[in-house]
């Protein structure tokens, strides 16, 4: 079924179904103790190959890049992590989105949220609430590591979801934000 969204792609644009499988991300399951993502044990984690800057617009067009990614449940809780690691000194992520736009855009949980707050800080970062699709009540973070080049080395994005009727409290947003943590 894959190849058959990159032919429809192609033939919308006008490309050979190559060119546009190119530029797919491929993305790999893995033993949650190799990834860089520092997050519960029992989710399930992924990595990508080792992109090159130009084939995806979310980083500069001169480095090489891997995204990590972690989800699952977890206590009654959805959890999803996201981090896009610059690899080498000339790569850089940088944060042009709001947090919402970004989450929305990666997470499974955010996809259809609504009601997205306005973003606070937080000592390690920035996060919105928002309500899921299923009514459950969720927040978005954002944390950012050192700044390399106009950018910065890794962004790491989390996002944990309650049932409906559930809350998440200020001190559940600081301790979600302090145990989420990338390894570079």
């Amino acid at each position: 079924m894959r190849i058959d969204i990159y032919a429809i792609i192609a033939a919308v644009i006008g490309l050979s179904t190559s060119a546009v499988a190119q530029n797919a991300v491929v993305w790999s399951d893995i033993d949650c103790s190799q990834s860089k993502i520092v997050t519960p044990s029992g989710l399930k984690c992924r990595m990508t190959e080792e992109i090159n800057g130009s084939r995806d617009g979310r980083f500069n067009g001169q480095g090489v890049f891997r995204n990590w990614a972690t989800l699952g449940k977890k206590g009654g809780r959805k959890l999803y992590y996201l981090a896009y690691e610059g690899i080498g000194p000339q790569s850089y992520k940088q944060v042009f989105l709001t947090l919402e736009e970004e989450i929305k855009e990666r997470s499974p949980y955010a996809k259809s949220g609504r009601d997205f707050t306005s973003p606070s800080q937080i000592s390690d970062g920035d996060y919105v609430r928002f309500i899921a699709s299923d009514n459950g009540q969720c927040v978005a973070i954002r944390k950012v590591g050192p700044t390399q080049g106009r950018g910065y080395k890794w962004v790491l994005f989390g996002n944990e979801c309650v049932a409906p009727g559930k809350g998440i409290s200020d001190q559940e947003i600081a301790r979600f934000m302090q145990a989420a943590d990338f390894h570079a």
